[in-house]
């Protein structure tokens, strides 16, 4: 899980589900969107939530965020 200065990335466990779902909270436990993974493009994308601004340190803390779960998803593959 990354750290992030303004973000906490939680990840939430679904029943059935190959895949985890990551909340995406700002440190006042604010939702701001959730990380899944697309099957048709094989990759995990952020989904933001409705309204919500994002400034450059956020976005590159999603990014780094996307990237890990990417590498895990694909060592799980290589098992």
């Amino acid at each position: 899980m990354v750290e992030s200065k303004y973000l906490n990335f939680v990840e939430v466990e679904v029943t059935g589900r190959k895949t985890p779902i990551y909340e995406v909270k700002n440190k006042s436990g604010e939702y701001l969107g959730y990380i899944i993974f697309r099957p048709s493009w094989r990759k995990f994308v952020f989904l933001p939530a409705k309204d919500t601004l994002f400034d450059a340190a956020c976005l590159s803390d999603i990014i780094i965020q996307l990237n890990d779960a990417q590498v895990k998803w694909k060592a799980g593959l290589k098992k």
